[in-house]
């Protein structure tokens, strides 16, 4: 067994010198190596060598030309992650879990926003001739060698002079960031696997990263979730959005909503006092789980988790880190699409309304009429390429009220439907778009079926949400699954709005006062709410308490 181990330390090493391929490979054979032996400091030596299994994975993922490629090589890292995950709970290593975890997220995401901050990086360390040539290799559709090599020479500097986006975030940076964003704690949930039990792991503001086990936390075959998800994926598929497959998955999703709180709502509802500020990063199948819609019975009532914290998303805590550090969008024009496509027209009701109560001088693109009808707003249709544009300037805001579609198979081509023959904006265009500066984005909003539905690759986290987190912006709304197309949707929206700008809230805080509005029995429209869109006559046919009528949102980013 020495032999053996001293031979592939020694691969291993030069694959991680070099940043080669076969790193993994080797990882993976010699990490159960060091375990068997349990010799003095194995068993960290371990689970370093996961934890730089992983990482150059997401080197691996950085060198790809092409966005599908990069899909593929990222999801066999995620697959990678659990024996490694497993050996830190068995040691108790939490603060190595938490850089496993994160070594295992959104890496099509890190590589993306680390293509826009490369030439930056490159400049501010005296590289110029370097920068320039990784711009003109983005601007390149081919791979042939030369863009290989150029990949792997910046790769090379940006690991050496800055690590950031190229490596997993630690428990000290995740703090530092919670600090300065003001919240309480970054959870990640962390599903049962055939290595390790349920659990969250909690990284606090201040004091030690801790593990709770939460053996609910199952979403294998039979389970609660997997149950939930088939109806999702049902529905989803179904060509019609009203038909007796929502039914089914109403009638999922309420369970899923008991099973969540016995699962994880009682733990994150006692991070923090007073209403506490989480940042949730879900693994795997729990990423399709609004968990802000946990439910319980209090004194004959339903009390769900959204009244008791404050819920963010994270794809990971490295993007956490890199969305705090941001610096703030300096003005910009705020930019609101509404029917572009001319198939929702309560989605032009809404752009109108909020622009007129918030944003008179806003960019109101779209369309007032049905596909019988042309009348036009202002400013244009909406085409994919008039938003594009806009984005080369500052923009506080980008508000979408339109259909979208989520491929769960190929989430690169989840995509808004925008104006004219070509008007399907899909997450490669974005991502393809601009590939060496990130916008100056602010706060997008994208008022649409499904936009933060990641399919099957649920720790790549990629979504068109995601998607605008990487090309720039600094928070998106987004929503989890085909929201109402009506009366309940231009109400969230407009409530958001309202807390946001009148009031002078977060975003996280705004979605989150929009939602209890939804819940409250009692609630009144403020002034800032236009009469026509209070007794607006597109319904959805579903109550305003309905979970299915306010917790398809969620708020990503910061």
């Amino acid at each position: 067994m020495r032999a053996a181990i001293e031979s592939t330390t020694a691969s291993w090493e030069t694959s991680l010198t070099d940043r080669n391929p076969l790193l993994a490979g080797n990882a993976g054979t010699l990490a159960p190596l060091l375990r068997r032996r349990d010799a003095p400091g194995d068993r960290e030596k371990a689970i370093a060598v996961g934890v730089d299994a992983l990482r150059g994975s997401g080197w691996q993922v950085l060198l790809q030309n092409d966005p599908e490629n990069a899909v593929e090589v990222a999801r066999g890292a995620s697959r990678a992650a659990e024996r490694f995950v497993g050996w830190c709970v068995e040691d108790g290593a939490v603060d190595d879990l938490v850089r496993l975890l994160d070594a295992r997220r959104g890496l099509v995401l890190r590589s993306a926003c680390t293509s826009r901050t490369a030439s930056r990086v490159l400049r501010d360390h005296g590289h110029e001739d370097l920068a320039r040539e990784w711009e003109a290799v983005l601007a390149q559709r081919e791979v042939d060698g030369e863009v290989g090599e150029v990949r792997r020479k910046v790769l090379a500097v940006l690991d050496d002079v800055d690590g950031g986006l190229t490596s997993p975030a630690t428990v000290a940076e995740i703090q530092d960031s919670l600090l300065r964003h003001g919240s309480d704690a970054l959870v990640y949930l962390v599903p049962r696997s055939h290595y390790h039990e349920g659990m969250a792991v909690v990284v606090p503001a201040t004091g030690a990263a801790r593990v709770s086990a939460l053996p609910l936390l199952d979403v294998g075959e039979g389970s609660v979730l997997h149950r939930y998800a088939a109806a999702y994926n049902a529905w989803n598929a179904a060509p019609t959005s009203d038909g007796p497959e929502h039914e089914q998955w109403s009638a999922a999703l309420a369970e899923a909503c008991a099973w969540a709180w016995l699962a994880a709502g009682e733990e994150l509802s006692g991070i923090g006092e007073g209403d506490p500020r989480v940042v949730l990063v879900p693994i795997g199948l729990l990423g399709l789980m609004p968990w802000h819609a946990a439910v319980r019975a209090v004194d004959g009532c339903d009390r769900y988790l959204v009244q008791d914290v404050e819920l963010s998303t994270a794809p990971s805590a490295r993007m956490f880190c890199d969305l705090v550090g941001r610096p703030d969008v300096v003005g910009g024009a705020a930019v609101l699409v509404g029917n572009p496509a001319r198939n929702l027209i309560a989605g032009a009701t809404e752009a109108a309304a909020i622009r007129d109560a918030h944003y008179p001088d806003a960019v109101l693109l779209g369309s007032t009429s049905t596909r019988a009808r042309k009348v036009l707003f202002p400013a244009g249709a909406g085409t994919p390429a008039q938003v594009l544009d806009l984005l080369d300037r500052p923009v506080s805001l980008l508000h979408l009220a339109c259909h979208a579609e989520a491929d769960m198979r190929r989430p690169l081509d989840s995509a808004v439907e925008l104006a004219g023959d070509r008007g399907s904006l899909s997450a490669r265009t974005l991502l393809e778009a601009r590939p060496t500066r990130s916008a100056d984005l602010d706060v997008v909003v994208l008022a649409a079926c499904a936009t933060t539905a990641t399919g099957a690759d649920y720790d790549e986290a990629l979504s068109l949400s995601t998607t605008f987190l990487a090309i720039g912006a600094r928070t998106v709304v987004g929503s989890l699954w085909r929201v109402p197309a009506g009366r309940s949707t231009v109400h969230v929206m407009a409530l958001f709005h309202h807390y946001l700008r009148a009031e002078r809230l977060s975003p996280a805080t705004a979605l989150r006062r929009a939602q209890l509005w939804m819940l409250d029995p009692d609630r009144r429209f403020p002034e800032s709410v236009p009469e026509h869109v209070r007794t607006l006559r597109q319904g959805d046919g579903v109550d305003a308490a309905t979970v299915g009528s306010w917790a398809a949102f969620v708020l990503l980013g910061r």
